[in-house]
């Protein structure tokens, strides 16, 4: 979530957030995640829609299938219209379990664009098979980033890394297709804007919001 805020201010965007994982990590090391309890996660819903709500949101950890559920079903109460961006962390850049990946069945009627990697991807489509119907943009796809969806025919976004190893990219990468879509850009205009700004973050000498780990050789 501190990514997220980052990405946003760094444009400047106005942010809102939902809590419903907490995880015990560092840059490197794994510890543990706890599901917020489902009556702070209620409070945390009933405070926001007392004011204006955002028309994009992105979804990451989402704690529990509990907790996944009543998020889910509140977006699509709240604002049945907005966008809403995925990005399915079933495990941490430290190799931590985050997630499963029966926990986004609630939202594919919500028809969410997904951002997984290739390994996320291939788990999801052999335990939740329903979900080859959302868009999907594969991150890590050969030569860059491949947009995937239902009836149209697959586009390919050129994207080059700087080297070496870095932590919060994708992360970052659906967050800003979030704020494309927030200011209605359509997907495919989105996910381009995403990934040149994270793109161009990426080759600066200091990238704003994204750590990079220590003791990895380009």
């Amino acid at each position: 979530m501190l990514a997220d805020v980052a990405t946003a201010q760094a444009l400047p965007v106005r942010t809102v957030g939902l809590v419903s994982t907490l995880t015990a990590q560092s840059l490197q090391h794994w510890s543990s995640a706890q599901a917020v309890p489902g009556a702070v996660l209620e409070e945390q819903m009933a405070c926001l829609q007392r004011d204006p709500l955002p028309h994009a949101w992105k979804v990451g950890a989402l704690g529990s299938a509990t907790n996944s559920q009543a998020l889910a079903q509140w977006l699509g109460e709240q604002q049945p219209r907005a966008a809403i961006v995925i990005d399915p962390v079933l495990r941490s850049s430290s190799d931590g379990l985050l997630g499963a990946s029966r926990w986004l069945q609630p939202w594919l009627p919500l028809n969410p664009l997904l951002c997984p990697n290739t390994r996320e991807w291939e788990q999801l489509q052999a335990q939740l098979p329903a979900i080859r119907q959302c868009p999907t943009l594969i991150t890590d796809a050969p030569g860059g980033a491949q947009l995937h969806r239902p009836g149209h025919t697959p586009i390919s976004f050129t994207f080059t890394r700087r080297a070496g190893e870095w932590r919060g990219t994708g992360c970052t990468l659906a967050t800003l297709i979030a704020i494309g879509r927030s200011a209605q850009l359509d997907i495919v205009h989105s996910c381009g804007f995403a990934l040149a700004q994270l793109q161009d973050w990426l080759q600066s000498s200091e990238p704003p919001h994204i750590d990079r780990c220590s003791g990895v050789a380009p």
